[in-house]
């Protein structure tokens, strides 16, 4: 039974590694939503030039994320593990319900502008959940939670929204995703 359970450990934590080393998706996710939060806090704090920004932050990193995994993609490596496929699953339907609720609801008048940032807060939450527990990383599965910390003073304090959002980011994404990566195996190299 011990080695049942030391060989599926194992393997989790390969997966972890693999998936540490071949993508830095959260790290630059991450990353772009900071800039996304800056520009929104500091520059556009209007309607529709909000929308654009973040719509071209969207694009820039999907495209930038196409070229990483074409230029570094898992080909190389083998075949993609079940919790990486789950992963990938995950993130890119929930990528496909925040650009709905970003542009598409919004623009439809199906919600308020004001509701937009909550509810991607929740997209994130559910996919940095997902992904700390499949990989079993505990710093993401702790720190994720801060996502909903953040969706309850965004609803409490509405003007500041964007700063709720740009905390969660960085406590509850960009830093379990730097963490992961810093115990990634091959990182000190």
């Amino acid at each position: 039974m011990n080695e049942q359970i030391q060989m599926i450990e194992k393997a989790l934590a390969a997966t972890r590694a693999r998936y540490v080393d071949s993508s830095p998706y959260f790290i630059l996710w991450g990353c772009l939503g900071l800039c996304g939060v800056i520009v929104q806090y500091f520059v556009l704090n209007t309607g529709k030039a909000i929308l654009f920004s973040w719509l071209f932050i969207s694009l820039f990193g999907v495209v930038t994320q196409l070229v990483l995994s074409r230029r570094g993609g898992k080909d190389s490596r083998g075949s993609t593990t079940l919790q990486e496929a789950s992963i990938g699953l995950c993130w890119g339907l929930l990528g496909v319900s925040m650009l709905f609720i970003a542009f598409v609801a919004p623009a439809t008048r199906l919600i308020d502008y004001s509701a937009i940032q909550p509810l991607l807060m929740m997209q994130i939450w559910i996919g940095s959940l997902f992904t700390g527990l499949t990989l079993r990383f505990t710093p993401l599965v702790v720190l994720a939670n801060i996502w909903l910390v953040a969706i309850v003073a965004s609803l409490l304090f509405p003007a500041h929204a964007v700063l709720c959002f740009g905390f969660a980011l960085l406590v509850g994404y960009l830093i379990p995703a730097l963490i992961m990566r810093r115990q990634a195996p091959n990182a000190n190299e």
